[in-house]
């Protein structure tokens, strides 16, 4: 079971179309807002939501070495591997 906030999350201006969701990621220069709809049962993801936000830069990086493996790429499998693991142990909060 996911310790994260299930999808779907937005991501949109600040003076966006006042679209309601209930997750968004606001963005102005340099800045990113994030706001949820307040649930008492939800407490507990707060941390989880932030580590998994964190670790999206190590994640694409994974993702983009995997990706390049799969497609042929000469690569070494051990540095993708570590890099994968790296990433998912950053986003589950392991590290």
């Amino acid at each position: 079971m996911s310790k994260h906030t299930p999808a779907p999350w937005t991501v949109s201006e600040l003076d966006a179309s006042g679209e309601v969701s209930e997750y968004h990621i606001f963005i102005e220069p340099d800045v990113a807002v994030i706001e949820r709809k307040v649930e008492t049962r939800n407490e507990g993801r707060d941390m989880a939501n932030a580590r998994l936000i964190a670790a999206a830069p190590a994640m694409l990086e994974a993702l983009e070495l995997a990706d390049a493996m799969l497609s042929g790429a000469n690569m070494n499998a051990k540095v993708v591997e570590r890099k994968v693991r790296g990433a998912l142990s950053a986003a589950r909060g392991d590290a």
